[in-house]
This record gives C-alpha cells, structure tokens and sequence, in this order.
C-alpha cells in the first residue's frame, strides 16, 4: 500500500484533485459554469476513460473465466463419455472373446461325442503358479467325480483332483507330481509325459523313456495313449519340441510343448462318463 501513495499515478490523482477542485470554487465565485465545465471534462473525462478501460478490462477477465469454467465441463462431460464408450467397447469385446471361446469347446463337445461332458468355468488360480490346481464351479451335483479327466477344445488339461458339491479342483499335467502314458501319432512309439519344475513356465513337460530305436521327431504330435492310466486314448497332450538322446542310458528325453495355454485358460469340459 506504501507503494502506491508514492506511486506517479497516486500524485496525478492528487494533481486532478486539486485542479477540480479549484475548477469548482472559480466556477463558484465568477459564475461561469459552461467555461468550469468545460474545463472540468477535460481533466476528468480521461482518467475516467481509463477507468473504465480498466473496469472493462476486469469484466473481461471474469467473462472469460466463466466461459473457462463452461469449457472444462464440457471436457470433463465428454471425457466421462470417452470413458464410458471404452467400457462398453471393452466389455463388447469381453463377452466376443466369451462367446467365441464357448462355442468352440461346444463344438468340440459335439464333434467328440464319444465321451459325456460336464462343461465349466475356472474360478479360481493361484497367480504366477502354472501348475496349481484350478478350481472348476461343477462339483458332485453335477455328476463329478474324483480322477474324471479334463479337457479344452485345444487338448488335455489335467483330473480332478478334489470335489465338493459345486466345485472341484483341477491337477494339471503341468503339476510335477502329474503323469500320462503317450503315443506319438505319427510313430506310434509310447512314452510317459510328466510335469517339470524346470519346465512349467514355459507350459512344457517332459517325454521319458522313448525308446532308443524311435523315429520321434520336433514338431510330432502327443496324445493320450489309454494304457494304464485314467486318461482315455486319443486325446492331444501337444508337439515335440526338443529331443535330448540319452549316448549311455537306455530311453531318450523330449521336451513336450502343451496345446493347451494355461495361461489364458477359462472353461473346461470334465469327462463324467464314456457313451456306449
């Protein structure tokens, strides 16, 4: 404020003043007024320019703060409606993903129908763990049972490994304690597919004892070879991806990549039965 009463602009004001002023009392004693008027317009009508110019230029400023406060609403409103769009887009391509995945194992259900099938949803797995049990909204209401096999459209997920009445719990052959006798399609060779801790994150299993003379190759096929196991014959296990020959021992190694992404795995059919 100290400022101001020091400020040019303070002394002008006082100058005018004084000047009105004395304008008044001359107009007053002599009796002139148009003159006194005249006079005093001048003095005063610019500085009253140029606070109205400065009064204007505040009516701007709050003009143009309200249409400020009108345009952010208005992005605000449609950036809420972008938002909302995305969700419907998102939640469109959701239930796609849904629909397209069910009628594909449907399909398979109808194309394979030498087995009955219970189909299910996955509701539960552990994060970060590719062979812990998968838990399945079908149970004893539904037909299933301990050590009924599961299986996608893609091939074969694992057994039941634990039933309540509506929920199960799924071993994969993943699982290191997992096991499944195999043929080779191609070959005809047999060999036993088993989980692999060293594997399991890059959704493989080991192929044992293949025999020394087999003529397996990268990229055959493994399936379920029916034999001494829970695992019914012809179900697709995945595709050789690495052979390791054994120089001294009496069986080969494979690396077996699974057809089934347990990763992105979803819904299931559980084999309740076999159909004469």
């Amino acid at each position: 404020m100290s400022k101001f009463f020091k400020s040019k602009l303070f002394i002008v004001l006082i100058i005018i003043t004084v000047v009105v002023a004395s304008l008044m009392m001359i107009s007053t004693a002599i009796g002139t007024p148009n003159f006194i008027t005249n006079a005093v317009e001048f003095v005063v009508t610019p500085v009253s320019r140029l606070f109205y110019s400065a009064a204007g230029g505040v009516d701007n400023m709050f003009t143009s703060a309200s249409q400020a406060g009108e345009y952010r609403t208005m992005y605000e409103q449609a950036q809420s409606k972008i938002t909302e769009l995305e969700n419907q887009v998102r939640e469109i391509d959701e239930l796609r993903a849904e629909n397209d995945r069910l009628r594909a194992i449907l399909g398979f259900k109808e194309y394979n129908n030498q087995f009955e099938t219970v189909a299910g949803q996955i509701t539960a797995k552990e994060p970060g763990n590719m062979y812990a049990d998968l838990k399945v909204n079908r149970g004893t209401n539904d037909g299933i049972s301990k050590d009924d096999v599961v299986i996608t459209d893609k091939g074969l997920v694992g057994y039941v490994s634990e039933a309540g009445n509506t929920w199960c719990k799924v071993r994969t052959i993943l699982d290191p304690s997992s096991s499944v006798g195999c043929i080779v399609g191609r070959t005809g060779d047999r060999a036993i597919v088993e989980g692999s801790t060293e594997l399991v994150d890059s959704g493989k299993c080991n192929m044992l004892y293949i025999a020394k003379g087999a003529s397996v190759a990268t990229g055959d096929s493994v399936e379920t070879s029916g034999l001494g196991s829970i695992y019914p014959e012809g179900i697709l296990i995945g595709k050789i991806t690495q052979i390791t020959p054994d120089v001294q021992g009496l069986y080969n190694q494979a690396t077996v990549e699974a057809s089934v992404d347990f990763d992105k795995i979803r819904e299931v059919l559980i084999i309740v039965g076999k159909k004469q």
